[in-house]
């Protein structure tokens, strides 16, 4: 017999539901590990402003590596450098769309908006939009879905009930701003549940996982749990992506064991999350303090602060990128280059015409996050 689109229970949820004596010490060590990241992510010197950078296309990477793409971070520093000799895949263009859309996101809620339908049907134009766009089917981009679909085991809402379930998302997810009692929840646990209720509805045919993972860091960004929007959590589901569909699933169940285990899974993936990108950005701390003093001894110069800034955000990258973003005349250029080549601070690909130049030791750090 045929499953029926699943009916999902409206928020916020029956208090039964959710037991929070079964999650209270998880949620302690993830709000301290957030408090740990906000310390460390605070935008006061140079290396912090380019760990946001990496860490925002770390994400956009890994959330649509769970869909996925079989790009590498490297072409996508290539792609956004200009430097790549032939045309983007399919795949790396879908990462820059994700980081757009993330970047767009941040600052409507910077500029005090409010997560709304119709931001999410922005966010998700911007990712399914244009040309080469890899999905399931043929859609209006930033639209509804009008017609069933599934997703394994998971068969959604119909789909003239994903207005009114939307609606009911929408009121919860500002819940503070438009229900007179607010939830007794905190913004943590509510994130993990309004995730789990948007990718139960489905409300898009397609790129429902993305605009879903985009609204965590939104969500917690807004609710003051987190200092810049870029608490971002896809790399650790990635890295579990088969707990992380079998949880969601296990909400469906509309049990307290069911939304429990999804809260738990959340939490822990927030605590391991927090504790990888503090960890980067101390080595990437680490990093810039040892190259400044290698780069000081060769010449220490006010052009080569400039250089070792636009290095930290751009580890590949061509001559003409560095002179059209730094100012720095062409031939003082290649000749720090080369200085910088000698010390085996920066490596190229030994090319003649457009060489390419790669700070490793930045690159290799990105790689192992």
């Amino acid at each position: 017999m045929p499953k029926a689109p699943f009916e999902p229970l409206l928020l916020p949820l029956d208090p039964d539901m959710i037991d929070l004596r079964q999650v209270i010490t998880l949620f302690g060590k993830a709000e301290q590990k957030l408090g740990e990241f906000n310390q460390k992510i605070r935008p006061t010197k140079y290396y912090v402003t380019y760990a946001v950078s990496h860490l925002e296309k770390m994400e956009s990477l890994y959330s649509t590596k769970i869909e996925g793409t079989q790009t590498t971070i490297d072409e996508v520093y290539e792609v956004e450098s200009d430097v790549k000799e032939t045309p983007a895949t399919e795949d790396t263009n879908e990462v820059i769309r994700y980081s757009r859309a993330l970047t767009f996101g941040a600052k409507q809620i910077q500029n005090g908006g409010l997560i709304t339908c119709k931001l999410l049907k922005e966010l998700h134009k911007i990712l399914l939009r244009g040309e080469h766009v890899r999905k399931n089917s043929d859609f209006q981009p930033g639209a509804f879905r009008t017609q069933q679909n599934r997703v394994g085991d998971h068969i959604p809402p119909i789909a003239s009930k994903v207005d009114e379930l939307m609606g009911n998302l929408e009121k919860y997810i500002n819940i503070d701003a438009t229900y007179q009692t607010p939830d007794p929840l905190p913004p943590l646990i509510r994130i993990a549940i309004i995730h789990a209720q948007f990718e139960t509805i489905h409300p898009f045919p397609d790129g429902n996982g993305r605009v879903g993972r985009i609204l965590i860091p939104l969500y917690l960004y807004k609710e003051n749990v987190i200092h810049s929007p870029y608490f971002l959590i896809s790399q650790e589901l990635e890295k579990n992506k088969i707990k992380y569909y079998n949880y969601l699933q296990g909400t469906r169940a509309k049990t307290q064991k069911g939304f429990v285990e999804w809260i738990q899974f959340f939490l822990e993936s927030t605590i391991n999350q927090s504790q990888k990108d503090i960890d980067f950005i101390d080595s990437l701390e680490a990093l810039y303090n040892r190259t400044r003093e290698k780069m000081s001894r060769i010449q220490n110069t006010t052009n080569y602060q400039k250089v070792l800034d636009f290095i930290f955000k751009r580890p590949i990258f061509t001559v003409s990128k560095i002179v059209g973003e730094t100012g720095i005349p062409r031939s003082t250029v290649y000749a720090y280059l080369r200085l910088l080549e000698q010390d085996r601070i920066l490596f190229t690909d030994q090319k003649q015409r457009n060489r390419k130049y790669y700070f490793i030791d930045l690159l290799e750090k990105i790689r192992a996050n």
